[in-house]
């Protein structure tokens, strides 16, 4: 089975793109999730900024070719398209930046100071990067902004 794209500018017909069976939806969330615990989640926090940092580069230097997917596969304004694509780049871009400090331990305010000692340090809270995994789904006006909300 395919769903058909059509040009809302011109009304033509546009390509064909298949749906996904059960199994190859599923096939793919078992491959993420092996990818995950395989490689991704080891990985520090500083290696994965880079990555997320260069997934940024990358829509910003094919911008055109991304807005294009938008516009073919939605029916997306070009100047929305951009804005979106635009968007995405700048979220990664920002978590790449601040993906350290983010993750870094912190010191819980409210942790009694008798507690601490040499042998027994203060509480803190740490985020686990990589232990966690989260979907989510967005409504279909922005698409491209999935990958930027999972960082």
């Amino acid at each position: 089975m395919t769903f058909q794209t059509i040009n809302p500018a011109t009304g033509e017909a546009g390509p064909e793109f298949p749906f996904l069976t059960d199994s190859e939806v599923f096939a793919a969330l078992e491959t993420a999730d092996r990818c995950f615990h395989d490689d991704w989640r080891k990985r520090s926090v500083a290696a994965r900024a880079r990555i997320v940092g260069r997934a940024a580069e990358i829509l910003r230097e094919k911008r055109d070719e991304y807005q294009g997917y938008l516009t073919l596969e939605m029916g997306k304004v070009t100047r929305f398209g951009y804005m979106e694509v635009d968007l995405a780049a700048d979220i990664l871009a920002y978590y790449a930046k601040n993906a350290e400090h983010f993750l870094a331990p912190k010191r819980l305010p409210d942790a009694p100071a008798p507690l601490s000692s040499p042998s027994r340090p203060a509480s803190y809270s740490r985020l686990s990067p990589g232990i966690s995994r989260i979907i989510n789904s967005l409504v279909w006006p922005a698409p491209s902004l999935l990958p930027a909300m999972l960082c």
